[in-house]
């Protein structure tokens, strides 16, 4: 499979466990650890690390042929020479002779191994094209974006083939579209896009091989414009911008809390010969994400060559700085706390919301526990050999502990989850240790936090969060060893998360108290996450003073989740709801230790291209509810046009 192929799968690969607890992953760095020999063969164990660090291993034993005499007694046979897993996830053995067998995939048949999206490519002629045709081939091709967007109806890798060039914009709000890619049929030949490009909340988006040509109307106007995607990949792209509006205004391609984006190759950015103004930046970078640029793209006609805000990170190449060109002598602009660049693995910079009056100069600041900032010993262009982020650990007592204290140890933790979120003033991985019961809401809305911990100082004696938790706008989240009692007095959610690239979710009781209306609130709601994993022992129950029932013990909104065995739901309407495209993935026996009042798994139908697989076997994929409002017989229809299926109802005859 080649990696495009890979990323179009990233959102629906539902394997086992994410962080790879239950079996192999795909994807895993797996290798041989050892050959045993055992009675008739050998035994093979494999070894990979998880997400959390922790080593796994698996085993597989080799039987001996029953060709040839056995090698070990010295007679003519054969042995087994080496056993390697090859690119494929396949146990290849090798025999002494040279001869090599199939020994079948690593996998763990109890979950899915591959749950992929349908895959559509739709041709685009703006020229001669018509939205009344299939769209399937160049002679064939719709005329419009829209039409080809509003085609899927099903959770779907949607590809574009621009014929000619296209007057309009390209914009997006088909939540059923996971991955994009939008390029031209004549690679030697790019179609121009006289408009733009703006795309939000895919896992994947790939765009190659087209020009784009835009005009500056506004002072937020810009070329190519991606927001809450997991992946972004730019490459063989000229964007011309043409910006008579007003000086410094616009941007060639912003990038607004993309998890990834890489900018490849050949990437010109320029403003058009007949601007009489310069665009504000090339590139435009908001969000504690990472942007990578190589060293073979261009960059002219702009007063800065980037703008990085809100606790962006950006990785460039020398060569490419050195040529890019622009008004202002500072290329690289850091417009406020939290930014950061590194030039050739080396950090070049980084701002600040205050100045440091005791820092030595020309060194670089450093964030101290009582979010104060210091002098960090080290100057801009030391040497980094991973552009990691700063972890901070931060200890809340909420019975005990005091927002005036430093919150590094159990006995100088702060009093509230609050007063840990603001000391964070520049991009940190954060965890929050509670060290007794939590009264209040935790909810995190610094931009400069991409990765979020929660958990207990004693995980035999979880804490209790009498509250709801909120997160927003991460790369990753991971709770554990945590109870969190709820009383919503909406339709609120015991644990919320929206804009959330990898969830994790272990060892967690929530007890869901509703005395506020029936079937409103859930116990998780998950909305735009990419994957999200409840790895064992989530319980999920309405507390027994609760007078009314809440809605589902999960909800899914576009998201993608893979809930394990261990896990169980009780006394909501339903265990799990799925909305607006969204997968699930889980075995039998969630299902079977899970009650509901009015069903197991819902898949909302008025939102088609949702579904779920048990045991790695697709059970439901929702259809349309039937639109008719007179009397009569109809049957639904079911069409199946490059591998995905659309359902529509028709009248009998």
């Amino acid at each position: 499979m080649n990696v495009l192929a890979l990323l179009a799968l990233a959102k629906k690969y539902t394997d086992g466990s994410i962080a790879g607890i239950t079996g192999t992953l795909a994807g895993k760095n797996c290798t041989v650890d050892s050959i045993t020999p055992i009675t008739g063969g050998n035994r093979i164990t494999f070894k990979w690390t998880a997400d959390d660090d922790t080593v796994k291993t698996s085993t597989m034993d080799v039987m001996d042929g029953t060709d040839g005499e056995k090698g070990d007694t010295g007679q003519t046979g054969k042995g087994i020479k080496s056993v390697e897993v090859n690119s494929s996830n396949h146990v290849i053995v090798t025999y002494t002779d040279d001869s090599t067998v199939d020994a079948g995939e690593i996998h763990n048949d109890s979950c899915v191994q591959k749950s992929e999206l349908a895959e559509v490519t739709y041709y685009i002629d703006y020229t001669n094209g018509s939205d009344s045709n299939d769209g399937t081939t160049a002679a064939t091709a719709l005329k419009t974006v829209d039409e080809a967007f509003n085609r899927v109806s099903v959770n779907t890798f949607l590809t574009i083939i621009l014929c000619s060039d296209y007057t309009g914009n390209i914009t997006n709000s088909n939540s059923l579209v996971a991955c994009v890619k939008i390029t031209s049929v004549d690679t030697e030949h790019p179609v121009t896009i006289n408009g733009i490009v703006k795309i939000s909340y895919k896992t994947y988006v790939y765009l190659t091989y087209v020009n784009v040509l835009s005009g500056i109307t506004s002072s937020l106007t810009e070329a190519v414009y991606f927001t809450s995607c997991s992946r972004v990949l730019i490459q063989d792209v000229d964007i011309a911008v043409k910006n008579t509006y007003q000086n410094q205004k616009g941007y060639g391609i912003r990038l607004n809390t993309c998890a990834n984006t890489y900018i490849y190759k050949n990437v010109n950015i320029h403003t058009t010969n007949d601007s009489t103004k310069t665009m504000h930046s090339s590139y435009v970078v908001y969000g504690g994400f990472i942007c990578n640029l190589e060293s073979n793209n261009t960059t002219s006609g702009a007063y800065r060559v980037m703008s990085l805000y809100n606790g962006a990170i950006a990785s460039l190449r020398s060569d490419f700085v050195n040529v890019a060109q622009c008004v202002a002598s500072e290329k690289i602009n850091l417009g406020n706390s939290g930014a950061v660049y590194y030039l050739d693995g080396k950090l070049q910079e980084q701002s600040f919301a205050n100045k440091v009056d005791s820092a030595t100069e020309g060194n670089l600041a450093s964030l101290t526990s009582s979010g104060d900032l210091a002098d960090s010993g080290k100057k801009a262009g030391d040497f980094v050999a991973k552009a990691e982020l700063p972890t901070l650990s931060l200890y809340i007592d909420y019975t005990n502990g005091s927002d005036t204290n430093d919150g590094t140890s159990q006995a100088t933790a702060l009093k509230t989850a609050d007063e840990a979120f603001n000391r964070c003033k520049i991009n940190t991985a954060l965890t929050l240790v509670l060290c007794s019961d939590y009264t209040g809401n935790i909810i995190d809305t610094n931009g400069l936090i991409p990765a979020l911990t929660l958990t207990s100082v004693d995980t035999d004696n979880p804490c209790t969060v009498y509250g709801r938790i909120s997160v927003q706008n991460k790369a990753k989240f991971d709770a554990n060893f945590v109870d969190v009692v709820t009383e919503i007095t909406a339709n609120e959610n015991s644990i919320s998360l929206t804009a959330v690239t990898r969830a994790y979710f272990s060892d967690i009781n929530i007890k869901h108290i509703n005395t506020y209306d029936d079937n409103k609130g859930n116990g998780f709601r998950l909305t735009n996450v990419s994957n999200a994993s409840f790895i064992k022992n989530v319980f999920v129950e309405m507390d027994n003073t609760s007078t009314k029932r809440s809605n589902a013990n999960v909800i899914l909104d576009n998201s993608t989740c893979y809930i394990s065995g261990t896990c169980q739901g009780s006394g909501f309407a339903r265990v799990v709801a799925l909305n607006n495209g969204s997968v699930l993935s889980t075995v039998q026996a969630f299902l079977d230790n899970s009650t509901s009042g009015l069903g197991k798994v819902l898949t909302n139908s008025s939102t088609s291209g949702s579904y779920y697989f048990i045991d790695g076997k697709l059970k439901v994929q929702t259809i349309p509810e039937c639109p008719a409002t007179t009397d009569g017989t109809f049957v639904l229809k079911a069409t199946v046009s490059s591998g995905a299926v659309t359902y529509s109802w028709v009248a009998e005859s």
